[in-house]
């Protein structure tokens, strides 16, 4: 059994359901369940036991080694050497696996949390809603540290109990130093939060400051962030950035995507005390989903942002560093304009590093309702800086395609840095292929190693990482890019939070490190 050390129990994040309705706009239009498509080596049995009323389980998964990779073709269409068969890697072989007790479903969200308690150890976030079987309760989360003691122990318990449905409508950000004290500090959101009695759905961050112990609740919050009007859904997602003031510390990003009005997004370069989005130091308005970090897209040696408007195709803003005090999207940054008019494209976004080697930092896009291949078959772009116009993403320099109806190819996308050691970045498309459609299939996770061009499926990745039973999402949130276990390679956290591996509706988290193909 490989070595684990802590766990410490957090409330927050993501925002996204596959394949359910979401009060934001992005709306489940499907039909019947979609039996179609290629064959899948996940089981599809539910093997889930009995609930377990315990907290997370670490099973300490051992042999990380993938499949054997049998050669790759053409990735743009013919292959003369026979079809090319992706190596293929099960959730059974990840390096460590957490499972929720009953009703749990850990995994909601995740996110590598750098070190918050400086004991030179990194650190993982999951939230476990706690919403499922009727369960009902607030919500928590738990932060993981792995070490070398062969031990785990739970050292902190984050409840806070903003919302019944806490860790299903969060936002999160963490492995960032907010306050330059060299511990890194956490920030959760929840946008039905009504902290300042300013309407239902206004919205709340708390700030929590490294280190981080004992049993903490949103009382014991540093600082809380609020938005000011019904409905606005500030902290629908939060975000750490690169500071553009001090590089040893991050700024705080939210995004607020009013249910009516208009989207925002605002930053805090250096908070210090609580407020609410007028103190906020830039608002950026016209768009405010997936608010992050893009890198230094247009290599001025500043680092720009990404944040998206869903609607009418789907935009996806790059900002250029520094930042106005308020900054009119539309009339002002570059947009990447989705290519399907029913779809969300900026589902989610991400900093890819700069994949082609030309000096400038490129762009990861997903959006899992695109439906070039099939309904809800989804698509991911990346596209090279520099982005100096608005362009259609049908001119990215890579268009990558899900496989089947309702794969929602694109739901999560993440940056990996060089996760097979190849000296070449790599990038990973989360399908979670929800049960409602897909009853038969487990979730993937498609990793793509660079240089990539043209039209690619996600049956040419480089690897498929599979979830472990049908209908556990798997995919639909990861992080990736930290080297957790220290062996000197970025690792990948994948979650499959309807997973009933440990427990009914559990859930489950997986580390996946010394990825090879």
């Amino acid at each position: 059994m490989t070595n684990l050390i802590l766990l410490l129990l957090l409330l927050a994040c993501h925002d996204k359901t596959p394949g359910v309705a979401d009060s934001g706009g992005r709306g489940d239009t499907g039909a019947a369940a979609d039996t179609a498509g290629p064959d899948d080596t996940g089981s599809a049995g539910d093997t889930g036991s009995p609930g377990d009323t315990g907290s997370a389980g670490d099973t300490g998964k051992g042999d990380t080694g993938s499949a054997g990779d049998t050669g790759k073709g053409d990735t743009g269409g013919g292959d003369t050497g026979g079809p090319y068969v992706a190596p293929t890697l099960g959730l059974d072989d990840a390096t460590w696996a957490w499972y929720g007790a009953a009703g749990n479903q850990l995994g909601y969200s995740v996110a590598f949390a750098g070190d918050t308690n400086g004991d030179g150890e990194q650190e993982m976030l999951v939230s476990a809603p706690d919403q499922g079987l009727g369960v009902g309760t607030d919500g928590h989360f738990e932060l993981v540290t792995l070490g070398s003691g062969g031990s785990s122990a739970r050292v902190a318990t984050l409840s806070l109990q903003l919302h019944p449905a806490a860790g299903t409508n969060v936002g999160l950000a963490a492995g960032g130093d907010l306050n330059g004290d060299g511990y890194d500090d956490i920030a959760i959101g929840d946008y039905d939060e009504n902290y300042y009695d300013y309407g239902v759905f206004s919205g709340a961050v708390a700030v929590f400051l490294g280190p981080v112990s004992g049993t903490l609740n949103q009382d014991d919050a540093d600082y809380i962030f609020s938005g000011l009007t019904y409905h606005e859904r500030f902290g629908r997602q939060v975000a750490f950035v690169p500071n553009p003031t001090d590089p040893a510390r991050v700024s705080l990003l939210v995004s607020a995507p009013a249910a009516s009005g208009t989207w925002a997004a605002y930053l805090w370069v250096n908070p210090s005390e609580s407020g609410t989005e007028e103190t906020a130091d830039a608002s950026l308005q016209g768009a405010g989903w997936g608010a992050q970090s893009a890198g230094d897209v247009d290599g001025d040696g500043i680092e720009d942002l990404l944040t998206a408007n869903l609607g009418s195709e789907g935009r996806v803003y790059v900002v250029s560093g520094p930042f106005a005090s308020e900054v009119d999207l539309a009339s002002s940054a570059p947009a990447l304009v989705g290519e399907d008019t029913s779809a969300e494209t900026g589902d989610d976004v991400a900093a890819a590093g700069d994949v082609n080697g030309d000096g400038y930092d490129d762009i990861l896009i997903g959006d899992a309702f695109d439906d070039e291949v099939g309904d809800r078959a989804g698509k991911a772009w990346i596209v090279h800086g520099p982005v100096t116009a608005t362009m259609s993403l049908s001119d990215a320099d890579a268009r990558l395609l899900g496989e089947s109806d309702h794969d929602e190819f694109g739901f999560s996308v993440a940056a990996l840095g060089d996760a097979n050691g190849d000296g070449s970045l790599d990038i990973a498309v989360g399908a979670p292929r929800p049960e409602s459609y897909r009853p038969s299939y487990p979730g993937k996770v498609y990793v793509f190693s660079a240089p990539l061009s043209g039209t690619i499926s996600a049956g040419h990745a480089d690897l498929v990482i599979v979830g472990r039973e049908r209908g556990d999402l798997a995919g639909a949130y990861m992080d990736g890019g930290r080297d957790i276990d220290g062996d000197g390679n970025p690792d990948l956290l994948v979650a499959a939070p309807d997973s009933k591996e440990g427990a009914p509706m559990g859930g489950e988290v997986d580390l996946l490190t010394g990825l090879s193909w």
